[in-house]
């Protein structure tokens, strides 16, 4: 070839080139608005009837068709169930006890639930907890001491318990809709839920929690195996060794076979075999407890777990992969925060405002996503009854009604999250969930107002667009709206 020929040639592909270039430029042009960046999800959720409201499971059809709807129309897609074990199994022994058609066994408060559920579609985790008298161990200390359906928990009963549940739910028991996530048990680190937590300095729980957890594993498996087994959410807060509750991640450690809290390294003459800890999914309930902590307050003792330091639960999970202390061998297990809250004033007059509880609500989402949680369970859909002198902390007013029924910008916040987030002077990552599917406009009201972003997204999916906002003297109100609906406004600095 010479050399005109090859000057021809490269003209001839520089012009194709060109012309392939303004051709997927233009198609590019029809397309419309770019998509947001592609997102790790998010699936939120709510702990169905706790402290006695009795909202999702009452006697009366009306009010509990009421409340599923409005559980639906928070954009959630699960409801974290308690199946009480005490409750279902009555005052004896059962005379077979992995049976779901036993007679003994009353279903009726689980059967509603997944029905209610199903015909929303909402995804139910069953939490199952609290033994019957029978099924403790022996000599309980009185009871006024400690809490019936704690003491020594029978780990073979519990799984027999969690066969006939199983079998109940597999969608293969009558019209009964099939249930996936069983947790297995609830805060094994507070005496509350299980004793004894110590035995003098040494600790005791978790190796009682591990049998419960395995048997509760092996039941559900043998049901289904595509079954997903939660282990249980945690409570946040602890004491020092010995005190009445143990700090999170030290009960981890306890249960996984690790030592150390920085190396992690596997303690020696700890379970082998099938008798290493058993979960698909790990969990804990990250909590802020204090006024005016919000999700982005540190924990006051590294053991302790809060939304800002959700993953290190994850590392110490990882960790045990690492060192073979934990089954099934599994990378990068799901992780679930079952339970976060932040109380309100009103009515709770030392708690924060409700739109700070709101700002709060949907800003502990954006912390737990970035910590890497997969689910979020908020505690409660209204607030319990208030009574001044309760201590705020028991009282509960978490809710996203209040207890008239009425809204607060909580619920608004979790139908439509939004979360500005600074990552320099010159870049802000937009962050949430979408309601619905189409293209989501953020606008900024400061001194002015004006459009920053515009991108398609699609319900339910969390999205995520990085832009450029300088930062300025006042504070920008950024707003994401989506086909009529707005979220609120977040304040930037």
């Amino acid at each position: 070839m010479t050399v005109s020929q090859s000057i021809g040639m490269t003209l001839l592909r520089t012009t194709a080139l060109v012309v392939v270039a303004l051709a997927v430029g233009a198609v590019a042009s029809l397309a419309g608005p770019p998509k947001a960046e592609a997102a790790r999800g998010l699936d939120i959720g709510f702990v169905a009837d706790q402290f006695g409201d009795n909202l999702l499971t009452n006697d009366d059809a009306n009010v509990r068709r009421r409340w599923w709807n409005r559980l639906r129309k928070t954009n959630s897609e699960l409801a974290r169930v308690n199946l009480d074990w005490n409750q279902v199994a009555g005052s004896s022994p059962p005379a077979d006890p992995s049976n779901p058609a036993e007679p003994s066994y009353d279903w009726t408060i689980p059967d509603t639930a997944v029905r209610e559920a199903a015909a929303r579609g909402l995804t139910v985790a069953f939490t199952v907890v609290g033994a019957p008298r029978w099924a403790q161990g022996a000599n309980p200390p009185p009871e006024d001491e400690y809490r019936v359906g704690t003491w020594k928990p029978n780990p073979r009963m519990f799984g027999e318990l969690a066969e006939a549940a199983a079998t109940r739910y597999s969608g293969k028991f009558g019209d009964l809709p099939r249930v996936r996530y069983w947790e297995a048990w609830n805060e094994p680190n507070l005496p509350r839920y299980l004793a004894p937590q110590w035995n003098g300095n040494k600790p005791k729980a978790p190796e009682l929690y591990r049998r419960l957890l395995n048997e509760f594993y092996a039941a559900v498996k043998l049901v289904k195996r595509r079954n997903k087994v939660v282990a249980a959410g945690t409570s946040p807060f602890g004491d020092k060794r010995g005190g009445k509750r143990m700090r999170p991640h030290y009960f981890w450690r306890e249960v996984l076979c690790l030592r150390n809290r920085k190396k992690l390294k596997k303690k020696k003459g700890c379970v082998k075999g099938e008798d290493r800890a058993h979960m698909d999914i790990y969990a804990h309930n990250p909590i802020n407890a204090v006024k005016g902590d919000g999700p982005t307050t540190r924990p006051p003792n590294p053991d302790d777990g809060v939304p800002s330091n959700f993953k290190q639960l994850g590392r110490i999970v990882n960790k045990a992969n690492k060192r073979r202390t934990i089954l099934p061998r599994r990378r990068n297990r799901p992780g679930w925060a079952t339970e976060i809250w932040y109380e309100s004033r009103p009515p709770e007059k030392k708690a924060v405002g409700v739109r700070k509880q709101a700002r709060f609500m949907q800003q502990a989402l954006y912390v737990l996503w970035k910590q890497k949680a997969d689910v979020a369970f908020f505690l409660q859909l209204r607030d319990s009854a208030y009574d001044p002198s309760v201590h705020p902390l028991l009282g509960f007013q978490t809710g996203v009604y209040f207890f008239d029924d009425k809204a607060k910008p909580s619920l608004h916040a979790v139908r439509f999250p939004f979360v500005a987030d600074r990552k320099n002077s010159r870049k802000v990552l937009l962050w949430g969930k979408a309601p619905k599917s189409g293209r989501l406009k953020v606008t900024q009201k400061g001194r002015g107002k004006r459009n920053v972003a515009r991108f398609r997204v699609k319900a339910g999916r969390v999205f995520k667009e990085t832009v450029r906002l300088g930062k300025t003297r006042g504070r920008h109100k950024l707003q994401a709206s989506l086909g009529g609906q707005k979220s609120l406004r977040w304040k930037l600095k």
